[in-house]
């Protein structure tokens, strides 16, 4: 892009908004601070399309060299979008459908031999994976598209969900997030510091809480396990840190 766009220019900002879909400081939108800005749309962030993501920016060069990488890439094959749509439907009527705790087991007969793995082989050996160069498929576009209609409207529920966390966090004496000033938060979800036994053995958060805690950053270059010297406070935090569900319908 800086070769492309301003190659008189010293430096281009890419900010990754992937964590931060509607969230602003002081006033002004997370993802209009860059030039360029990255948002996921991965199945455990606020926009959901199983696998994927958008870029935004305000500048016409940019914009310009965005639009022909996406030309230049392939689209997947119908297999792969076939397999995408069918771990995104598997992915609601287990996880936000009414009758989720009743059809599993029909839900998982229908959908659930060909599922998506939400990270893979390639991902966890710290290697280039192929699909994440294709474009997003038109139909995989347009729940992007119905989402950022209305993705704001949930945001206090978020945000609610977040408040009953930190209470009981603080009832459990566990550190939590404090926001900073001027800040508003999204809360894709809600990070607490326990101790680090609790962080290796998550099963009590289900146990406990009824959530699923999800993996969540187990190093500082998640999901990469190698290690990386002279990070002490980022491998302290990887190794306490759990990040609670804020998706939450929170009466």
């Amino acid at each position: 892009l800086h070769a492309l766009v301003h190659p008189d220019q010293a430096i281009l900002i890419i900010e990754d908004t992937a964590h931060g879909l509607g969230g602003r400081l002081k006033g002004k939108k997370l993802g209009t601070f860059g030039d360029v800005s990255i948002f996921s749309s991965e199945r455990t962030k606020i926009i959901n399309t199983i696998h994927g993501g958008f870029a935004a920016s305000s500048d016409d060069g940019i914009i310009k060299a965005l639009e022909k990488i996406y030309r230049q890439a392939n689209p997947p094959g119908m297999d792969k979008i076939k397999q995408i749509l069918h771990t995104l439907v598997y992915c609601y009527y287990t996880k936000v459908g009414q009758d989720r705790q009743q059809c599993p087991e029909t839900v998982y007969k229908q959908y659930g031999q060909n599922l998506i793995p939400q990270m893979t082989p390639l991902e966890f050996a710290g290697e280039f994976e192929p699909l994440y160069a294709c474009k997003m498929p038109g139909a995989i576009g347009e729940l992007v598209l119905n989402q950022l209609k209305k993705f704001e409207t949930f945001i206090p529920r978020r945000q609610k969900a977040a408040q009953m966390w930190r209470k009981w966090a603080l009832s459990q004496g566990y550190q939590v997030a404090t926001p900073i000033e001027k800040s508003y938060c999204t809360w894709l979800r809600y990070p607490v510091i326990v101790p680090e036994h609790k962080k290796q053995d998550t099963a009590w958060i289900e146990h406990d809480l009824g959530m699923e805690a999800g993996v969540w950053f187990q190093t500082p270059c998640h999901p990469n396990p190698r290690e990386i010297p002279d990070i002490p406070i980022g491998w302290e935090v990887s190794k306490t840190i759990i990040n609670l569900p804020t998706g939450l319908w929170v009466t």
